[in-house]
């Protein structure tokens, strides 16, 4: 579960440098080597949307565990409800 969520982030936070990598190779599309700045935009971008839908894909999984195992644990809901003691 943790893992899941760690993993998660990591791809979500990885996904910013790639839309700036796409950026650039962009820009070296009109100033240098037009095909393989092209190659590296469309990969750089490709992978920005993968890491996209992969970090909310992992995020989805270390939710429904997390409720998987609330299921699971006994007289959940009355723990919950109890107020704490001051």
């Amino acid at each position: 579960m943790k893992r899941l969520r760690a993993t998660g982030l990591m791809l979500r936070n990885s996904a910013p440098p790639l839309a700036l990598g796409s950026g650039a190779a962009v820009v070296e599309l009109f100033v240098g080597h037009a095909a393989l700045a092209a190659g590296c935009a469309v990969l750089l971008l490709g992978g920005f949307f993968a890491f996209i839908v992969q970090a909310r894909r992992l995020g989805h999984w270390a939710t429904m565990k997390t409720l998987e195992l609330c299921y699971w644990i006994p007289d959940i809901d009355d723990r919950c409800r109890q107020t704490p003691k001051s």
